[in-house]
């Protein structure tokens, strides 16, 4: 395709097209790649910020989540420094907990069966009250009381009482024994989730949102979708948040048919998952304006590039005209034209080549004239002697001319005739001896013809048993070769099985010593556990009187009244410290106890396990005996065989030169059957050819 582009083509039309190619298509390549390179990147850009927002948006709900689930466990607690858990003991903290966390509707507590005793605000907004309502079936209250601490219902319910959507926190309730009094339960409504995601919007079509761990919408911009509970497990969406905690979102359609990208986090305390998303169309209207701008640009570049490409062919064809129109003139006859000598460096030689041309074109031509008068006046006069000899005249002779070389060829042609005549005569003498000669020729060269034929029937006959014994010979050489490659492999296969014994051997060793070091590391490890058991033993000690401070505290505190309510609190969180750190130096105990048992019984595998190693490196050691008498009888055997697979294999190579040598004489004898039959044939011709040569010569004229 380029060389039927090329051909017929001007070298100003040629330049043009190549200088605009090489300049526009690098440009336009450019323009692409930085084209898919924006685009590529934008989306990258805005997928990793949408997910950083949507982790940010994840933390922030984790932060308040816990901050109001701590402030709820703050309130059941607080229960161990009241005389008793009552509605009216309860209410002033209601009070005071409700004063500060305004982000929480209301508090309730309910007895140990689930029904509610206490609330603030006491009434609903229709008038009506919540007491005596019971939420037994709930699965928080009941997480609540079977863990013996505060939990986040994972799932948004509707509130009995409000009928709104509603997040509940709850903890269990302690009177001043410690015992479970009941549940204290916070709720805070959804729309609250709505206002905070509604903070991380960007652009003009960013939004963000958030689903239970199962799918339903819980905050939206759009509160329809908060309203109906709407299941999120059944969008294109899920097919990412559904799989992991977090990570970037790739193109996908919203519930409105809208293609957008983002990222996404789970809160971690309740499986929330969090979403920040950007419209595509947004995104690529970003881009398209970077479109813009790298379109001028490369418009800027294209249009510089095709006015220099127009100025450059305009300098390199004119010139290379200039020359091309002298050409077509001396090509035409005309050889007193002469181009410019100017231009490029190329140009400027080839003008001087062709201005030399001309003048020696010139010169030629005028010397060619002259002679072709001489040459036509001397052709004319050896034509007239090759007439002469062409009808048998060998008595003619011509003039010697002026010029050498026509002289030397009028000398050589006037011996020719005089050697002509000479050969005739003694060709005349030398037929009559042929002609005899070859008749006796012609029969002893028919009889060898016979003989030579029968020899190479024969001979043909013994290269094809030599051929057969060859084969048979190659035959018996694979055979051999074959079992010489077998038994070398059988030698390298006992090697490897000796070396491999031995680093048995050697890893059998390793492993004994190691199992004695794992002995020697528990038998410490077994003190260590000991010593840890008699520090557990004092954290035990200091938790008993750590809790018998708290009591006394916590009984100065009542006696002192609403000024040592603070206190109170204080020996209550002491008094919970304490207990954890009786539970804990219990649990330590008993892991101590399993520990050391742990111990006894690796120590009593490590022994085993040194005593079998000690066995396996003897057995292996007896292996690496057999392995070795083995080997030895292998090696024997394979240099017995490569003894004889040499053996085959000189053999061999006699039988091919046999081979050879019957095909070399093969082919000679039938050379010498072509070359006798051919022998004949000439000695036939030869005889013909002496009867015409006879018949010839008798017409020439060689004497005057």
């Amino acid at each position: 395709m380029i060389e039927a582009f090329f051909k017929n083509r001007s070298l100003r039309t040629i330049t043009l097209v190549g200088g605009l190619i090489c300049a526009i298509v690098p440009a336009l390549v450019l323009a692409a790649g930085s084209i898919f390179a924006i685009q590529s990147w934008t989306f990258h850009e805005e997928t990793t910020r949408a997910h950083a927002h949507a982790r940010t948006l994840a933390d922030l709900f984790q932060q308040q989540l816990s901050a109001q689930l701590r402030a709820v466990e703050t309130v059941g607690d607080t229960g161990r420094l009241l005389p008793g858990v009552t509605p009216e003991s309860i209410a002033p903290v209601f009070a005071e907990f409700m004063a500060d966390r305004p982000m929480i509707d209301r508090i309730s507590m309910t007895d140990t069966k689930g029904t509610i005793v206490a609330a603030n605000p006491a009434r609903n907004p229709d008038g009506t009250s919540s007491i005596g309502s019971n939420i037994s079936d709930r699965q928080y209250f009941q997480d609540a009381m079977a863990k013996k601490q505060g939990v986040v219902s994972r799932e948004a319910l509707i509130g009995k009482t409000t009928g709104k959507l509603v997040i509940v926190l709850c903890a269990p309730v302690y009177d001043a024994s410690g015992t479970v009094a009941g549940v204290v339960l916070a709720t805070m409504g959804a729309e609250d989730l709505s206002a905070v995601i509604g903070k991380f919007r960007y652009g003009t079509s960013g939004h963000a949102g958030v689903t239970t761990e199962t799918g339903i919408v819980i905050g939206h911009e759009n509160q329809n979708l908060v309203l109906n509970r709407a299941d999120f497990s059944k969008e294109q969406l899920w097919q990412f948040m559904g799989q992991q905690n977090d990570g970037e979102i790739a193109r996908y359609t919203d519930e409105l048919g809208h293609d957008r990208i983002g990222g996404f986090a789970t809160v971690p305390i309740v499986g929330w998952k969090v979403w920040v998303s950007r419209s595509v169309s947004e995104i690529d209207g970003l881009i398209l304006e970077s479109y813009l701008y790298d379109i001028i640009w490369v418009g800027l570049a294209i249009a510089l590039a095709v006015g220099a490409t127009v100025l450059l062919a305009r300098q390199i064809a004119r010139p290379v005209d200039a020359v091309r129109l002298t050409a077509v003139k001396i090509a035409d006859g005309e050889l007193g034209a002469r181009t410019s000598e100017e231009g490029p460096t190329e140009v400027v030689e080839l003008a001087r080549s062709i201005n030399k041309m001309a003048d020696a074109l010139q010169d030629s031509l005028e010397k060619e004239r002259d002679g072709m008068q001489k040459l036509q006046q001397t052709v004319q006069e050896y034509a007239g002697l090759a007439a002469r000899v062409a009808s048998g005249d060998l008595t003619a002779r011509v003039s010697e001319a002026k010029d050498a070389t026509m002289s030397e060829l009028g000398t050589s042609l006037n011996r020719m005739t005089g050697s002509l005549a000479q050969l005739v005569r003694e060709i005349r003498g030398a037929v009559k001896s042929v002609a005899s000669a070859s008749a006796e020729i012609l029969a002893a060269t028919s009889q060898q013809v016979s003989a030579t034929a029968e020899e190479a029937t024969a001979v043909r006959q013994t290269a094809a048993t030599v051929a057969e014994v060859r084969q048979t010979a190659e035959a018996a050489a694979r055979r051999t070769r074959s079992v010489a490659e077998m038994a070398q492999r059988m030698a390298n296969t006992a090697e490897d099985g000796r070396k491999s014994v031995e680093e048995s051997i050697l890893g059998s060793d390793a492993a004994r010593q190691r199992m004695e070091a794992l002995a020697e590391r528990i038998l410490t490890f077994s003190e260590q556990a000991e010593a840890i058991a008699e520090i557990n033993a004092t954290v035990g000690e200091l938790a008993e009187q750590s809790n018998l401070l708290a009591v006394n505290a916590g009984i100065e505190a009542a006696k002192a009244g609403e000024a040592g309510k603070g206190f109170a609190v204080v020996a209550a969180e002491v008094k919970g410290l304490a207990e954890r750190c009786k539970e804990a130096t219990v649990q330590v105990r008993r892991i101590v106890v399993e520990l050391q048992k742990s111990a006894q019984t690796t120590v009593m595998a490590a022994e085993q396990g040194v005593k079998a190693a000690e066995s396996g490196a003897v057995t292996a050691q007896r292996s690496g005996n057999a392995i070795g008498a083995l080997a030895s009888s292998v090696t024997e055997a394979s240099q017995a065989a490569q003894q004889i697979m040499a053996a085959a294999e000189q053999q061999e190579a006699g039988m091919d030169q046999i081979a050879a040598a019957i095909q070399n004489i093969e082919q000679s004898s039938a050379q010498t059957v072509a070359a006798m039959q051919q022998v004949e044939r000439a000695t036939k011709d030869l005889n013909e050819l002496a009867q015409r040569l006879s018949d010839t010569v008798q017409t020439s004229v060689v004497e005057a």
